[in-house]
């Protein structure tokens, strides 16, 4: 069964996140996961702030667990 992880994040460093973005792809697919939504947060209006969001599909909730948890993520994140 599918699964879906919405990830919130603050950018701190604008051009870490250019690096961020070239070197998650293939950590993504190697556990098999896919954007299936990435955009810039313009207003919120309750919690911390954030400035963009993303929504990533994975096959299962063990490769979200294999994913987050992994040396290649933990290096890009």
């Amino acid at each position: 069964m599918t699964v879906q992880m919405i990830a919130l994040a603050k950018i701190n460093d604008p051009a870490g996140l250019q690096e961020y973005r070239e070197n998650v792809g293939a950590v993504l697919e190697k556990y098999g996961a896919r954007r299936s939504f990435a955009a810039p947060v313009s207003k919120v209006l309750e919690g911390g702030p954030v400035d963009a969001v993303a929504l990533l599909t994975f096959p299962d909730a063990d490769a979200v667990d294999r994913f987050y948890n992994s040396e290649e993520y933990l290096r890009t994140a």
